[in-house]
């Protein structure tokens, strides 16, 4: 139940700490809109997640039905694991690109 509260806590940490990186990156609305209901798309999506993580767990009745519990959320968690990398990988080329059309304006001026 603890491990659930902490694994819970640092999703929404770190989904708010990303809503602010991409806040302070992003200045045009529209953009800031559709990112983000993406972000809230995905804080949804684990929330729920962890929801069910929780149900099955207050519903096991032995080691076995924990393990499967466990299994079930590592799963999902290693699924997660792979989309955020990608997001990163995004994010940083987005940076890259913004730095270097950035340097190339300065270097023009």
């Amino acid at each position: 139940m603890k491990n659930s509260r902490t694994i819970s806590l640092a999703l929404l940490a770190a989904s708010a700490f990303t809503l602010v990186a991409s806040a302070a990156e992003e200045k045009k609305p529209e953009d800031f809109n559709a990112r983000k209901t993406e972000i809230l798309s995905r804080i949804d999506e684990r929330a729920k997640n962890l929801q069910e993580h929780r149900g099955c767990v207050a519903a096991a009745a032995d080691d076995a039905a924990l393990k499967k519990c466990r299994e079930g959320m590592h799963a999902f968690m290693k699924e997660h694991r792979e989309e955020m990398r990608e997001h990163m990988k995004e994010m940083r080329e987005r940076r890259a690109n913004k730095k270097k059309k950035s340097e190339s304006t300065e270097a023009s001026s």
